[in-house]
């Protein structure tokens, strides 16, 4: 499983947009000899999360995609539907997968949606993989409001790692949320001198006042966790 595609990044160095999908995400699935996904999670149709579909798409084969297409615009969801007719992949709406079962784990698809908002955050599908005794959640850009839904329909267990919403964004990670599921360790996903000046200071100092693990992607580039060796962490920056 692969959630979300990532997009394509500015390089100074080349002058030019460059693919995550070409220079990281498949040569990564290639290295542990991947050459299927049984299932690609979109949790929601921001172009720095769905980008890349297209040229994942044709260069991997996808079984089933999922999204929750109540926040798609017609046009986006219109392109990911030819793309699945052109590459023969099943398109399921998370409304009507619940969880999935592998194994190993459990994949529990979270409703906390924010129905007839405009904002596209809200929409996130938010993932609670259960390996064993581990508990990951990842929170796609899902906002503040989102966490108050889900704290109120979930019982939430005690979070090992957690891939925090937004980028380390202040319209994610309530203190209420965070002290709730407690997180070991903390992954942010933000870009170096990215505009918006992400992760946010004030998240950073809720998730160190619960001792949690921060790696941000801007000092640590790739972040590997092996969870069958006590989370032994490996960093490659970039």
């Amino acid at each position: 499983m692969l959630i979300d595609t990532g997009g394509q990044y500015a390089s100074k160095q080349h002058k030019k947009h460059l693919s995550i999908a070409k220079y990281h995400t498949l040569p990564v699935l290639k290295q542990r000899g991947i050459n299927k996904l049984n299932y690609l999670v979109l949790t929601h149709p921001h172009q720095d999360h769905i980008g890349e579909l297209p040229f994942i798409s044709s260069h991997i084969k996808i079984e089933k995609i999922i999204i929750n297409s109540r926040g798609y615009p017609k046009e986006t969801l219109k392109n990911i539907m030819s793309l699945c007719d052109k590459y023969n992949i099943q398109l399921l709406d998370v409304e009507n997968v619940t969880n999935i079962n592998f194994k190993d784990a459990t994949i529990h698809f979270l409703n906390g949606y924010i129905y007839r908002s405009d904002d596209k955050n809200e929409y996130s599908i938010v993932t609670l993989i259960k390996y064993h005794n581990i508990n990951i959640l990842l929170m796609g850009d899902a906002t503040k409001n989102n966490e108050k839904l889900l704290l109120k329909k979930y019982n939430l267990p005690k979070i090992d790692i957690l891939k925090v919403g937004h980028h380390g964004s202040k319209t994610s990670s309530s203190e209420s949320f965070i002290r709730k599921i407690q997180p070991t360790i903390s992954l942010i996903s933000s870009g170096k001198h990215n505009r918006y000046h992400l992760p946010n200071k004030e998240v950073i100092m809720l998730l160190k006042s619960i001792k949690s693990k921060i790696y941000n992607t801007q000092q640590s580039g790739q972040i590997t966790i092996d969870l069958d060796k006590n989370f032994e962490i490996q960093q490659q920056a970039s």
